[in-house]
């Protein structure tokens, strides 16, 4: 991997965590610690290193993030816990 490899790869981190910190709640922490369990596992056991699998899952685990992000369950949940704060 050369300079170009690195810049992207560096592009791509910034605009995942970006992504995952971007109106924190409690579903997204749990996300976000998976992704970074599966990272960290993806460093240390680069010998059993399936990409297809694991890419899937890192995926899914950032489409997951983006869906809770834009829901309108979200806006809904906001709305709920904003009624029963108030009483």
């Amino acid at each position: 991997m050369g300079i170009i490899g690195v810049i992207c790869y560096g592009i791509y981190y910034i605009f995942r965590f970006k992504l995952w910190f971007k109106n924190f709640s409690s579903v997204t922490a749990m996300f976000v610690f998976s992704a970074l369990i599966f990272e960290l596992q993806a460093l240390l056991d680069v010998g059993t290193f399936s990409p297809i699998p694991y890419l899937y899952v890192a995926v899914l685990i950032d489409v997951f993030i983006e869906y809770l992000k834009n829901s309108e369950f979200e806006n809904k949940k906001r709305e709920l816990l904003s009624y029963v704060k108030g009483r």
